[in-house]
Formats: structure tokens, C-alpha cells, sequence
């Protein structure tokens, strides 16, 4: 949980992660089984693409590839946009707000420690009932 200015947002430690050679069969069933809308992309312990549901829509149900055999590799978002946990909350917001995806990864020194959604942003904003 962050917190700063009025407000707190909830990170999702323990993110759902995947291998460039996984295929999207694959990745689709992690969403399902964690109910989740993207998973991150590592190579060792280095970010190296992100999928969500949006990318199998858009590249493999669109464009008829089998998502047996599709690699993420092929379909993932490779210029992965990440915010430092140090950077803040007002930060994170900011750059949730001006991106046109649905989940930020969040690092420390450059390792992922977690993940924040727009949702998660949403919940932070909004009114709490009394």
C-alpha cells in the first residue's frame, strides 16, 4: 500500500509473471486462473515485455493466430513503461493517467516488486462510504 497526499493505492505484490517462450494459450489461462488483465513479461529478473487481455484481442484473436503455437514474444508490448516505487504515488497517477494501458508495473532498483492497475487507481480515488 502506498500512501501520500489523502489517499492511498494498493500495489499487487506477487505479480503474475511469464516467459518471452510462453505461449499466449498459456498466458490466457494465468489471466483466467488469477483473474487478472496482464501479465508481466521477464527475462531473468529483467522486465522485458508486458501482455494484457487487450494484446491477445487485438494481435491473436483479430489476427487469427494460433494461440497454441503464438510466443508472447511476438504479441507483447515490449517498451514496457514502469514507475519507481520512490517516485510516489503522485508519480504512479500521473503516468496512469496520461498512458493509454490499464496496468503499470511498479520497480525497485529496477526489480519488479509489483503491479498497479487502473482499477486499484480508481478504488484510491474514490469516495469511501462513512
Amino acid at each position: 500500500m502506498l500512501k501520500q497526499t489523502g489517499f492511498a493505492i494498493s500495489i499487487t505484490s506477487g505479480v503474475v509473471v511469464a516467459g518471452e517462450n510462453d505461449t499466449v494459450f498459456d498466458v490466457a489461462n494465468l489471466m483466467k486462473k488469477h483473474n487478472i488483465g496482464a501479465v508481466v513479461i521477464l527475462k531473468k529478473e529483467r522486465i522485458t515485455g508486458i501482455v494484457s487481455e487487450r494484446d491477445i484481442v487485438k494481435r491473436v484473436v483479430c489476427g487469427e493466430l494460433p494461440a497454441r503455437k503464438t510466443k508472447v514474444r511476438s504479441i507483447m508490448t515490449k517498451k514496457v513503461v514502469t514507475a519507481d516505487i520512490c517516485q510516489g504515488l503522485n508519480k504512479i497517477h500521473e503516468i496512469m493517467c496520461m498512458s493509454p494501458f490499464r496496468h503499470l508495473p511498479i520497480v525497485k532498483d529496477g526489480k519488479l516488486i509489483g503491479i498497479v492497475s487502473s482499477r486499484n487507481l480508481v478504488a484510491a480515488l474514490s469516495p469511501k462510504p462513512e
